[in-house]
């Protein structure tokens, strides 16, 4: 694992794309940023940030993840953004902006090009939702790199019991996701849409409140760079009124041996807690593969219809003697484990790399009903009052939870792939 990790540090650092750029050259980044109805949005801030790598992210050198949004777009920036590679400009009357740079910052120590973000937000006219914001991925290949228009989004939301509907769909089609956050601003859930909608079982949202919002991802090209466009929707608040699973506030145990784990971070409600101690946890973002279990105790046997786990690739068992197991399901990532029928149940097992699991949601009983969509209604601001949509709180304006999910699947893939091409090297292809 530790080859395979190094082995990652050096391709990261490296890079895999040459740049076709002097260190000298006098490189420009310029566009034009519109409202959602295509008139130009003049005097909005734009930042321009060089992404660290994923060698930078294991080695230490950035202390906060990526973030997709608008939290660095402030001057001064906030804690979180400091000491990290952003420029910043203020979009002219016509919308336009641009930014100097050299070929030296557009590649790294090895002359390999770097990926850069470039993220605006605008201020919402009467009738819009706050938060709406629009990011563009891409690489410079090119002294004169002019980007699409960025087109903020700005859809009519709205949230139901189970389900979130918006309209129209973003410019140009693309990859719809359902971001939801606490409160707190703590990643609640995701889901992907195929269409202008999606539909859940609410359980999953349990007893939180906060904002959702919606995010659209297009790939297309400039100058012959590809750059990747990703909307992010102004937010609606919600409250879920499925309420707290069976499992809330229940011990869990730990490894062979049972070990009380007291209080049971996985079942306190708090989204943000993890597992102390993992086996395999580090400071670093790398994904730990070191096997581990924790068994949930419902304190009576219940007839189980749903496991939901945030945090883990892990399988999940049910029994009602803590003896016999059987399978009910495969966690990864953030997502629920829904089978058609789980089965009578006193204890719940997740064994697998558990260093970044969050919570273990077991519920028993059928689903609450589906509700009729509300009128939208924008998220009120961090600690303000006013109008709220289907009987919601203010919601959070957290600009991380979506990029950590991006991030960890990131160095996931590319942890995979330098371990499978290190295996490959040695000779017959073990050591």
């Amino acid at each position: 694992m530790r080859r395979a990790l190094l082995a990652l540090a050096l391709v990261s650092l490296v890079g895999c794309e040459a740049s076709n750029l002097e260190r000298a050259a006098s490189v420009v980044v310029s566009g034009r940023v519109l409202r959602a109805d295509g008139s130009p949005a003049g005097g909005v801030p734009v930042a321009l940030e060089r992404e660290p790598s994923v060698g930078e992210t294991l080695t230490g050198l950035l202390a906060v993840p990526l973030t997709l949004f608008t939290a660095c777009l402030a001057d001064p920036p906030p804690t979180l953004c400091r000491g990290r590679s952003i420029k910043r400009a203020t979009t002219a009357a016509d919308g336009t902006y641009s930014f100097d740079l050299t070929g030296r910052e557009t590649q790294t120590l090895f002359g390999n090009t770097v990926s850069f973000s470039l993220t605006t937000e605008v201020t919402p006219v009467a009738g819009e939702l706050s938060g709406a914001a629009v990011t563009a991925g891409f690489r410079i290949q090119t002294e004169n790199l002019r980007l699409p228009d960025l087109q903020v989004w700005q859809p009519a939301v709205s949230v139901t019991a189970g389900g979130v509907a918006w309209r129209p769909a973003a410019p140009g089609g693309g990859e719809s996701q359902v971001v939801v956050e606490d409160a707190a601003g703590q990643p609640v859930w995701s889901f992907d849409g195929t269409r202008s909608e999606v539909a859940f079982d609410p359980r999953i949202l349990e007893d939180t409140a906060g904002g959702v919002a919606v995010t659209s991802r297009l790939r297309t090209t400039a100058e012959g760079t590809t750059v990747t466009v990703l909307r992010r929707s102004g937010r609606v608040a919600y409250r879920s009124a499925a309420g707290p699973p069976a499992s809330r506030g229940r011990p869990c145990t730990r490894g062979p041996a049972a070990t009380p784990v007291a209080p049971c971070p996985l079942t306190d409600g708090d989204l943000a807690n993890r597992l102390p101690g993992a086996p395999g946890a580090t400071s670093t973002t790398a994904p730990s593969t070191v096997q581990d279990a924790v068994t949930v105790d419902l304190g009576r046997a219940a007839e189980v219809s749903l496991v939901v786990v945030r945090g883990c690739a892990c399988q999940v068992e049910r029994s009602t003697d803590g003896q016999a197991w059987t399978a009910i399901g495969r966690a990864t990532g953030f997502t629920a484990v829904v089978p058609s029928r789980t089965g009578l149940a006193r204890y719940v097992r997740l064994t697998g790399p558990l260093s970044d699991l969050r919570e273990v949601s077991v519920w028993e009983g059928a689903a609450p009903p589906a509700t009729a969509p509300p009128a939208t209604t924008p998220a009120a601001p961090p600690g303000g009052s006013g109008p709220t949509a289907a009987g919601a709180q203010p919601g959070g304006e957290s600009r991380q939870g979506p990029a950590l999910v991006a991030l960890l699947a990131l160095v996931g893939a590319a942890v995979a792939t330098a371990a499978a091409a290190a295996a490959a090297a040695r000779p017959g292809g073990r050591r």
